[in-house]
């Protein structure tokens, strides 16, 4: 893996589960450091098995209590979870490896897309408090992706977390979900913490197509997280 030095921690007990020509195999923990930073990270790493028992893919787990949390949606398929589960680990490490491509693939030319950035040390009152001050901007597909490259370059590491997921199955029959997630946001440079929507399409799991991606610090006082019923 390219991504700082890692080293497996133990060898459990795995889980194997089947998608279609697809095994995976999770999850084994491994602990990650970087030279220019003494921050290290725990992921649990969910192995993918192609029909020739070769691994083709590896992603890094959410958290138990989100997974438990999307296969305790009983009114859904097992297919319906296994993919949503599979799309939010893979998100996750995309940002984690730097898979610019992957990142380009899955968002949707028009794809509404807010970023945010918290300011800290700020002269001057603002609403916040502690001196900090975030800024939020909407961004086309191609800035989105551009400035993601130039982050890429600059940062030793880039690592999410993710909790508090809330996710909505929309429309009868489809693969339309919007997710609502809480992200920690850490890079060698930068790290800050706040909620993400995410409007996804997965009809076809391998080619997911993200049509809105936002982010703000903290729920809003009237409407709380952005969701599906807000645009």
């Amino acid at each position: 893996i390219r991504y700082g030095n890692a080293r497996v921690l133990n060898f459990g007990e795995l889980n194997f589960y089947g998608l279609g020509d697809e095994v995976y195999a999770r999850s084994v923990p491994m602990v990650f450091s970087f030279k220019g930073n003494k921050r290290q990270f725990v992921e649990n790493i969910v192995f993918t098995f192609n029909r020739d028992k070769k691994i083709c893919d590896l992603s890094f787990s959410l958290g138990k209590e989100t997974v438990q949390g999307i296969v305790g949606q009983t009114g859904w398929s097992e297919e319906a979870r296994i993919i949503l589960i599979s799309f939010l680990e893979n998100y996750k490490t995309a940002y984690a490896l730097k898979r610019l491509d992957y990142i380009s693939s899955i968002f949707d030319d028009d794809a509404l897309i807010i970023t945010g950035r918290v300011l800290k040390n700020v002269k001057g009152p603002n609403e916040y408090s502690n001196n900090r001050y975030v800024t939020l901007t909407r961004q086309s597909k191609a800035n989105y992706i551009k400035n993601l490259s130039r982050v890429f370059a600059s940062q030793e590491y880039i690592n999410l977390q993710f909790s508090d997921c809330e996710v909505m199955k929309l429309g009868k029959g489809e693969q339309l979900f919007g997710i609502k997630i809480r992200q920690e946001y850490f890079s060698t440079t930068y790290s800050d913490s706040g909620y993400l929507f995410i409007l996804v399409d997965l009809r076809d799991y391998l080619k997911p197509v993200i049509h809105v991606r936002t982010w703000q610090e903290a729920p809003d006082k009237d409407f709380g997280v952005i969701g599906p019923y807000n645009f």
